[in-house]
């Protein structure tokens, strides 16, 4: 393959005539005695500035919601969409995030081989969540047919930041980026999501509402449109850092980012295929990538959540 040849696959192609809306997919409205609303969830959410969020409630902890049917309707027209989700537990306690469908729509139960077939026939979206501890065993991932059907997985969750996680080099079980990287060396193309996994609404807690989001690049604010460009990868994941411009165009990737003080492009096996010190990169595809994935790393805080501003761009692969 030639420079010439190379034409790199972009989630992000045809941004002209969409608008990107914030948002997160992982939050409890239940826990212990404490009840929080789909409405209240919104005006928390609305008030900081989102237009999108997700209430995914355990499957085993609460397997059949107080919250009816006229209750889910709080959306804002143009302004704010609430999306119904749940959090299903697989055997052996793995967490799956179901967002689009609740658990009376799905007959499969969770770990079955068709369970992933049922929550996309739903018109829902699955990830994993909060998979740290496979970053050394991709093969949980790899050798399950139910699991490779997954949309994406949790690259970073919000909760499990209470170390400073987002250092450089440094193992944290706020971060999945090797299981990430085996995944999509092996093939599976997973999108990466970034939320707070939230339980308490309290910013004074790693799992706040603001520790992790997903910025989404869609037609409309609607549910239909959402869920369409989360099911593409038309989105990046953030704990803060805001992403300017991202172009593609034939081998050359370019990305920008004001709040970005380091940018890092990755591929193949996560070998490190470019970095750049402050708010611009760019990277000409040489053919040997496999896939480029982009980190922006930007200012550290040593005493709120999360600990760092980061963002992490959505895989492109060389077609």
């Amino acid at each position: 393959m030639t420079r010439s040849t190379i034409q790199l696959v972009s989630p992000y192609e045809k941004i002209a005539g969409r608008r990107w809306f914030r948002g997160n997919l992982h939050n409890h409205s239940l826990c212990d005695t404490r009840r929080t609303s789909p409405a209240e969830v919104r005006a928390i959410y609305q008030k900081m500035g989102y237009h999108f969020t997700a209430i995914t409630d355990h499957d085993r902890r609460y397997p059949t919601l107080p919250w009816q049917p006229g209750e889910w309707n709080v959306d804002a027209p143009g302004e704010f969409v609430l999306l119904r989700g749940y959090e299903a537990t697989y055997p052996g306690a793995t967490h799956v995030n179901c967002v689009g469908c609740l658990p009376s729509q799905i007959t499969a139960r969770p770990g079955h081989e068709n369970f992933l077939d049922e929550v996309h026939a739903a018109g829902a979206i699955a990830f994993l969540n909060h998979p740290f501890e496979w970053n050394d065993k991709p093969e949980c991932v790899l050798d399950s047919p139910g699991l490779r059907k997954l949309d994406g997985l949790e690259v970073y969750s919000g909760a499990r930041d209470t170390d400073n996680g987002l250092i450089e080099g440094r193992d944290s079980p706020c971060l999945a980026t090797k299981l990430w990287d085996a995944c999509l060396s092996a093939g599976l193309k997973l999108w990466g999501f970034a939320n707070p996994d939230c339980h308490y609404f309290n910013p004074n807690l790693p799992d706040n509402p603001q520790n992790g989001f997903n910025v989404v690049l869609a037609d409309a604010l609607t549910r239909e449109a959402l869920l369409d460009a989360l099911r593409r990868g038309r989105f990046y994941a953030s704990t803060g850092i805001q992403v300017e411009n991202i172009e593609i165009r034939n081998a050359l990737v370019r990305i920008r980012s004001a709040s970005a003080t380091r940018i890092r492009l990755i591929g193949r096996h996560g070998q490190l295929l470019a970095a750049s010190d402050g708010p611009e990169a760019h990277y000409v595809a040489q053919g040997h990538e496999g896939y480029i994935r982009i980190e922006l790393e930007g200012s550290f805080s040593p005493v709120s959540y999360p600990s760092k501003q980061c963002a992490w761009l959505q895989p492109i692969w060389l077609g």
